[in-house]
């Protein structure tokens, strides 16, 4: 396996991303009110959205961008969307659990010192959560950053270590995740620096807040990044806004 080389206290923030591929319809909790092709159309955006925002952090030299794609196929369609400079690497495991640990583990052994991983369903999460996180699992010592999502899950994960003691029970993202994740960092001794906690977008009522948050004429306007400010999400206000203008000019979610 090649290793790159990383300097000193260097990140790889990496997206767990699901690519949406033609021919293959994914169940989610999206649809209804969505069709499932406009599932597909939003989940790229959000995927673009994210790398966006991971761009500008890598740019600055804080970390290395990364996807982590699935499914298996999916790498070509990974690389259209994320900027040259990003390395791309398949997913591996069975579950949410090993998926965790194959990512982190995966990403150390090429040579990096620290890993962010952060959640594609989270298109708005704060760049400034991103940077905190980087700069919080840097420090001298072993800790698990972490930002949970509302209702369950993750939206980032920041470690030194691929910590299977913690992870290798978790079988899915759902409400039992944090508390599953604290519990068995406890029993092993490693502490959690606990950020924020923000939201993912998987059903009508988290779409429903992604796109009144989305419409809020402070974000559309500003391009600053104060702590805690939502991200732009460009590309999934401007989906949102074609799929409002259909048939009618009705509301979807």
């Amino acid at each position: 396996m090649a290793t790159l080389r990383a300097s000193k206290n260097r990140c790889a923030l990496a997206l767990m991303a699901t690519v949406p591929l033609p021919g293959i319809e994914v169940r989610s909790r999206l649809s209804p009110p969505l069709s499932l092709a406009d599932v597909a159309g939003l989940k790229s955006c959000f995927l673009r959205d994210a790398v966006t925002s991971m761009a500008q952090i890598a740019d600055a030299g804080r970390a290395e961008g990364v996807i982590m794609y699935s499914p298996s196929g999916a790498e070509t369609a990974a690389r259209e969307i994320a900027p040259k400079s990003f390395k791309a690497f398949p997913q591996r495991g069975a579950n949410l659990g090993q998926v965790l640990v194959n990512a982190t583990a995966d990403l150390l052994a090429r040579g990096f010192n620290s890993v962010c991983l952060l959640n594609f369903e989270s298109p708005t999460l704060p760049r400034s959560h991103i940077e905190v996180a980087l700069e919080t699992v840097n420090r001298p010592g072993d800790r698990l950053v972490l930002t949970a999502a509302e209702g369950g899950g993750y939206c980032l994960i920041a470690c030194k270590d691929s910590y299977p003691e913690i992870f290798e029970r978790i079988t899915t993202s759902g409400t039992n995740f944090l508390t599953h994740t604290t519990a068995r960092a406890a029993q092993i001794g490693l502490k959690i620096e606990m950020l924020p906690h923000w939201y993912n977008v998987e059903d009508p009522a988290t779409l429903r807040r992604l796109r009144e948050e989305l419409n809020d004429p402070d974000l559309r306007l500003s391009s600053t990044s104060r702590p805690g400010k939502p991200h732009s999400a460009h590309y999934t206000r401007q989906y949102l806004a074609k799929l409002s203008e259909g048939e009618g000019g009705e509301q979807v979610g």
